[in-house]
């Protein structure tokens, strides 16, 4: 008994497929056919279920043009060549681009259906339809071409979602000198800003001090008002700061020696004191 095409099953697994009355039937009576394609669709939901593709944006054109040069897709006017998959076009004047790898080629036919609109995209497509051939083979071939579109998708989306997130940049810094009654100590003061965060990451470089712990403070360049951010246990810690603090106000960071069990207030024993500049 004949059996479907098994090129097209992994595009029946996907929907993709409109299948004749009479190839229904044979899907519905064949049990090897009926359990390739059941086989493609637990990969597809598989795939799908990793990831949520309506959560993600639409990547923009430099991702599409990343894929299609890594995967060596041929553009009409562009003719590209992957020598690391073994992979060729035709000329620029041919119209059947030579595979090397049936997998590849479906791969390459998948991940065009399923990227989002772009116009290397859409010269691809109309490369990719003109003159392609299916040739003979298992159902593994098709598999094969099933996961590695559903490796594709899941590339992009981690792409895509690394590229969203928020960056952190340095927006100003200070150098902590030194108080006369603590000779040698030395810090550092980053303010960095993550999307509408903002934090300080302090560094000190000072002998430790029995009976008394360090604490971080932001004070006013009139020295009118001060705002404790945190205590100091080890020699780097970064603070956040509240988003109600105005930095053109807030200029001086300040760490201080603050004797164990003392009052909130800052003691006024100040170990280093640096004024914050922008980058």
């Amino acid at each position: 008994m004949s059996h479907l095409d098994p090129d097209i099953l992994p595009l029946v697994a996907l929907g993709e497929q409109e299948l004749t009355a009479a190839d229904r039937a044979h899907l519905d009576e064949c049990p090897q056919c009926s359990a390739e394609v059941d086989a493609l669709r637990r990969t597809a939901a598989i795939g799908r279920s990793t990831i949520v593709i309506d959560a993600l944006e639409s990547p923009p054109p430099r991702v599409w043009d990343s894929i299609v040069d890594e995967l060596g897709l041929s553009i009409e006017g562009e003719p590209v060549a992957n020598t690391a998959a073994g992979t060729s076009t035709g000329s620029p004047g041919s119209d059947t681009p030579v595979a090397a790898s049936d997998a590849a080629s479906e791969a390459d036919a998948l991940a065009i259906e399923a990227a989002p609109a772009h116009p290397r995209r859409e010269r691809a497509v109309q490369m990719h339809g003109r003159g392609a051939q299916r040739r003979p083979g298992g159902w593994t071939r098709g598999l094969w071409a099933l996961a590695a579109t559903v490796a594709l998708v899941l590339v992009v989306g981690g792409v895509w979602s690394l590229a969203s997130l928020p960056q952190t940049t340095p927006i100003a810094s200070a150098e902590l000198l030194a108080f006369p009654d603590h000779p040698g100590a030395h810090g550092e003061a980053i303010v960095e800003e993550t999307g509408p965060e903002r934090s300080v990451v302090v560094t000190l470089d000072a002998a430790p001090i029995p009976g008394t712990f360090r604490e971080v403070w932001l004070i006013s360049a009139d020295a009118t008002q001060i705002l404790s951010l945190g205590v100091l246990d080890s020699q780097t810690a970064t603070f956040p700061i509240p988003d109600d603090v105005d930095l053109d106000e807030f200029v001086l960071v300040d760490i201080s020696a603050e004797p164990e069990g003392g009052p909130p207030e800052h003691s006024g024993d100040s170990i280093v004191r640096g004024e914050l500049q922008r980058i």
